[in-house]
């Protein structure tokens, strides 16, 4: 249903407010930097949740139409071309249904613009919390000049081989293994629109927002934590060296373990890798769906895992301590759960982000006495962290039984 447009009045706001609208989808389309492939994906889940709510066909390819008419405009209007083709196509449609949701959210009545909203509300905080971390992760740059990339380093080593030097040569001679790697490193904001897309209820009035708080709470814990061991990743701090040239083992206990300057250009964003953290949050907000759709989720995390590494991105030791900081931050924000069944894993997640961390900064000639010691450490680690989730905070969300739902009905009826 639509708003009474017959008050001059109102129609005179409807078609400002739609004219804002578009102005300020034409200005972003024109002005903001889309070489950055996570912004640019993060901005297609508009189109995903717009799909979600099952629109008609043609409001659809109304919005593809628009898609299309800004791709044209950015085109000849900005000088260059997109570095990244399909990130820059992902944009454009995302900001086609941004248009579309936004106009139809003007011309709505109340509830169904509530429903809109339902749809708009995490789209547009998507966008936001991908560029806004982006510009808060950078600021460690400048506090750190020299990095603990070397400690890094020896703690890989300490486990026999450099596990991502091995997985960079799988990167370098392997064309498929590197596409595949890349794209799924790039697209991870279109992954954790897809998982929001599927926790929407397109009938609600309400968005759901506890994805996007698990997204925040790690981005911002993620950035605290990067100040205790900053680190940016062996192809940054290893240039030249990564991935064909790695140290042997017998070597690593004559290194001298201190800070070594590293260009400010490369973020200090290492440990704990957060780009493993929303992966497995991720996986694990996948309970409720079908088991084609966990299995994508599963399978998506082992390429994430390949792919961080293969890059040279980040370090093993990134990737494990991200299980006990996912562990916390789910933890923190799983608000299905009551206060007290949280506090085991909330503290076990907390304590193990913190001890790790501990033991590279100022512990790590201890794990290069014996491999044993970094192979324990690393396997009861993460097996706590996985047992510990799926103990204590593996909830599934479930229909209401009949008798709650009588209960719902009698309290919806004495208000």
């Amino acid at each position: 249903m639509e708003q009474d447009t017959s008050n001059p009045a109102l129609r005179f706001g409807e078609i400002f407010l739609m004219l804002l609208i578009a102005a300020a989808v034409v200005a972003w389309a024109l002005w903001v930097n889309l070489d950055t492939p996570y912004l640019a994906f993060s901005m297609a889940a508009a189109f995903l949740f717009h799909v979600r709510s099952k629109p008609p066909a043609r409001e659809l390819a109304f919005a593809l139409a628009v898609a299309a008419v800004l791709a044209i405009a950015r085109l000849v209007f900005v000088p260059g071309h997109p570095r990244d083709v399909a990130g820059f196509v992902a944009a454009m449609i995302g900001l086609g249904s941004f248009l579309v949701l936004g106009m139809r959210a003007v011309r709505s009545s109340d509830v169904e613009r509530k429903r809109v909203f339902v749809l708009l509300g995490p789209a547009l905080g998507l966008v936001f919390f991908i560029f806004s971390a982006q510009r808060a992760l950078n600021l460690a740059d400048l506090l750190y000049p020299k990095t603990f990339d070397l400690y890094l380093y020896a703690f890989d080593g300490s486990l026999g081989f450099q596990p991502s030097f091995v997985l960079g040569q799988l990167f370098e001679h392997s064309a498929f293994v590197r596409s595949v790697g890349f794209l799924a490193y790039q697209t991870l904001p279109l992954v954790m629109a897809l998982v929001y897309a599927g926790h929407i209820d397109p009938r609600a009035t309400r968005p759901a927002w506890y994805i996007l708080e698990l997204f925040f709470a790690a981005g911002l814990l993620g950035w605290i934590f990067y100040n205790f061991v900053p680190g940016t990743g062996p192809a940054y701090a290893f240039h030249g060296m990564f991935p064909d040239r790695a140290l042997p083992y017998r070597v690593l206990h004559r290194l001298l373990l201190e800070r070594i300057p590293v260009s400010s250009d490369f973020p200090r964003n290492a440990i704990p890798s957060l780009h493993m953290g929303w992966v497995l949050l991720l996986w694990w907000s996948c309970r409720r769906f079908a088991l084609w759709a966990r299995a994508a989720a599963l399978l998506f995390l082992v390429v994430t895992v390949m792919a961080t590494m293969g890059t040279g991105e980040h370090y093993f030791i990134d990737l494990v301590v991200a299980a006990p900081f996912a562990l916390m931050v789910e933890a923190l924000c799983q608000s299905g759960i009551s206060p007290r069944k949280r506090v085991v894993p909330l503290i076990a997640g907390c304590t193990m982000t913190v001890a790790w961390l501990s033991l590279i900064r100022f512990a790590t000639p201890i794990v290069l006495k014996s491999r044993i010691i970094p192979w324990t450490l690393v396997v009861a680690s993460t097996s706590l962290a996985l047992w510990l989730e799926r103990r204590t905070l593996n909830v599934e969300l479930k229909a209401p039984s009949s008798s709650e739902r009588v209960e719902l009905a009698s309290a919806a009826a004495s208000r």
